[in-house]
């Protein structure tokens, strides 16, 4: 019963796919320019962390 309903499950989504293309070409990119935004901030954020780190002078205590 469960394997049953969980094939069922799988043929709907399957078919929900194909039949709303433009649907899920849309969602796909909507997370493919969410992750390359993330990544991107971070990087940027990393970058300017070790920035200011390096024009900031280290001072040794001894």
């Amino acid at each position: 019963m469960f394997f049953k309903l969980l094939k069922e499950g799988f043929v709907f989504a399957f078919n929900s796919i194909i039949v709303n293309k433009l649907r899920t070409f849309l969602s796909l990119f909507g997370i493919t320019i969410g992750i390359f935004s993330i990544i991107s901030v971070f990087t940027v954020l990393d970058w300017m962390e070790k920035s200011i780190r390096d024009s900031i002078p280290h001072w040794e205590i001894m």
